[in-house]
């Protein structure tokens, strides 16, 4: 058995790498000299990075083509021949995330809301007919409060939290993902006026226009900050869809707050002071102030 270069989603120039007999197709034998090339994506995510609350991700190298301005910390998208793929953060606290679930859980065993556990609320719980009353039940008097519980995750979690994980979501073929460039979930009126330039990129045969075939699959990859759950993964760690990504905020202070939206732009609708300054701080004249021409201001 043979993989073409179509089969892999390559061109013929990359397979050409390690197919040495030529014959544009890779058998057993040359698979296993994948790894001396280059990867897809040289990506460095830090979930954990003192100087970015919400972490940080960068890449470092790439065989497709950015997509993104390459100026955010948490967020890029790279386009290859046969995919686009966006990477993202999903922003949790591992300690709280997972201390949340626990007491949500809690609550519902808790028949009786007399603010503790006995083994006859717990009975038909899977989870608990592993001897995990007696783990959490520090003092073994038969009541299991809220605080053991809080106490046997918070030991558990420190661990869980150095580890990291990937959702990977299948976002279809949809325009929507090409028109909006940053992933926060909405088209902004900068992504709406860049509309046939991001439409443009989706078109691979050569002619005019998008025909029903050629827009490329999306994927979405998020990273996780990973988090112990007593009862198993939250919905916070894995959605049905991947978080849209708000723009961290950025320019002047008064300009942070002008911007209700946090679309990144001030249209005049939002500016609160004179048109004619307006109109001095638009360098570019295009009737967005951005946090750039923003900066400028004295």
């Amino acid at each position: 058995a043979q993989v073409s270069a179509q089969e892999f989603g390559w061109t013929t120039e990359r397979l050409a790498g390690i197919d040495d007999d030529g014959n544009g197709k890779l058998n057993a034998e040359e698979l296993t000299h994948l790894n001396e090339l280059a990867p897809d994506v040289d990506l460095s995510v830090d979930l954990q990075a003192p100087k970015s609350e919400g972490g940080l991700l960068a890449v470092q190298g790439t065989a497709g083509k950015r997509l993104d301005d390459s100026t955010r910390q948490d967020y890029a998208k790279v386009s290859f021949n046969a995919a686009i793929v966006t990477f993202s953060l999903r922003n949790i606290d591992p300690f709280s995330s997972a201390i949340d679930d626990a007491m949500r859980k809690f609550n519902l065993f808790d028949a009786d809301a007399n603010g503790y556990l006995t083994r006859e609320e717990t009975v038909d719980s899977t989870r608990f007919q592993k001897e995990l009353f007696d783990l959490m039940d520090a003092d073994s008097d038969e009541k299991l409060f809220a605080d053991e519980m809080k106490e046997y995750i918070r030991a558990r979690t420190g661990p869980s939290a150095t580890s990291c994980r990937m959702n990977v979501y299948d976002t279809g073929y949809g325009f929507f993902m090409s028109l909006d460039g940053n992933a926060d979930g909405r088209v902004s009126v900068r992504e709406m006026r860049t509309a046939a330039e991001s439409l443009a990129q989706l078109e691979r045969d050569g002619k005019p226009g998008v025909t029903q075939k050629e827009p490329v699959r999306h994927f979405h990859i998020e990273f996780v900050r990973g988090s112990f759950q007593l009862f198993g993964a939250s919905e916070s760690l894995t959605a049905q869809t991947p978080a849209f990504q708000q723009r961290r905020p950025s320019g002047p202070i008064w300009f942070q707050r002008m911007d209700r939206n946090n679309d990144g732009d001030l249209t005049w609708n939002e500016f609160l002071g004179p048109r004619e300054v307006f109109h001095q701080l638009d360098a570019d004249h295009d009737s967005l102030l951005d946090p750039q021409e923003s900066a400028k201001a004295k």
